[in-house]
């Protein structure tokens, strides 16, 4: 299994678009991996993990057949992870080369559906037969191939349904945990019985103190890896990094060593490869 860490931003972005913050100054001058676009994770080059507004420049910097995008699942609606108009581009009257018999399929909770749905609308005035919409709920599983793509509860937006998601393929499994707090006891007791191959987590409040429900900091993040290998989910092979990160969090990615060090996480960044 390949996981492609293609944006590991929060919303607005490292720099940020309106910013001249310490962070994003920073960012812009010594560029690299201190650049960060939204959220995104491709898995083996065929499924998307949320689909953000930078797709078009992901696809331009990695050379990325989106063509060959059969599935996408969505943690949840927010804009930075669901820019939902650019999924009316895959219609056919927007391509003038793929498989035209092909699909689509889209997983997320309701407001995620209703969301596209508006969007496919408001541009062609129907729905067109190329996506096809799926409802997910938490510990639903979807099978693709040899994929098994389980929801988790996550803690982010009290109006709506949040998503972390369990990737696994064969005896490789991954955790994505971004856009949400602290782990909830029933999400870890459904991991207890997983042994994970790698844990990525959100660190949107970076090196401040915990103070956020919605999201977690990297002392947060120690913590989640403390439980999960005390419980048998996690040992010293497991991969650990830390994700999502926001210049509210006051870490650049040439900071995160220095915060991180002796711990075993490592920092994700644009274009980062797991392989499994």
């Amino acid at each position: 299994m390949i996981c492609k860490l293609l944006g590991t931003g929060a919303a607005e972005g490292i720099p940020a678009l309106f910013c001249k913050c310490e962070i994003c100054t920073k960012a812009m001058q010594a560029g690299g991996r201190n650049i960060r676009g939204r959220s995104c994770l491709m898995v083996n080059d065929s499924v998307l993990i949320d689909f953000p507004p930078d797709m078009l420049s992901y696809k331009i910097r990695d050379n990325l057949n989106l063509a060959s995008i059969s599935d996408i699942f969505f943690t949840h609606s927010h804009f930075d992870h669901l820019s939902a108009g650019e999924l009316c581009y895959f219609h056919n009257s927007y391509v003038r080369e793929r498989n035209f018999d092909s699909v689509i399929n889209i997983y997320g909770n309701s407001k995620v559906l209703e969301v596209i749905e508006a969007a496919l609308y408001f541009d062609m005035n129907f729905m067109p037969d190329s996506v096809v919409l799926n409802l997910l709920t938490a510990f639903k599983t979807v099978e693709i191939a040899d994929l098994r793509i389980t929801a988790l509860p996550a803690v982010h937006d009290p109006n709506e349904e949040c998503f972390y998601f369990l990737i696994e393929q064969q005896s490789s499994k991954v955790l994505l945990a971004n856009d949400g707090g602290k782990f909830s006891d029933e999400l870890y007791s459904y991991l207890a019985d997983v042994q994970l191959n790698a844990v990525i987590l959100d660190c949107t409040g970076g090196k401040l103190e915990p103070a956020m429900k919605s999201h977690m900091c990297f002392a947060e993040n120690l913590e989640v890896m403390e439980r999960l290998k005390a419980q048998g989910s996690a040992d010293n092979a497991t991969m650990f990094v830390s994700h999502h990160f926001s210049h509210n969090g006051l870490i650049n990615y040439d900071d995160f060593e220095k915060v991180a060090k002796g711990s075993g996480f490592i920092s994700s960044y644009d274009g980062m490869e797991i392989c499994l």
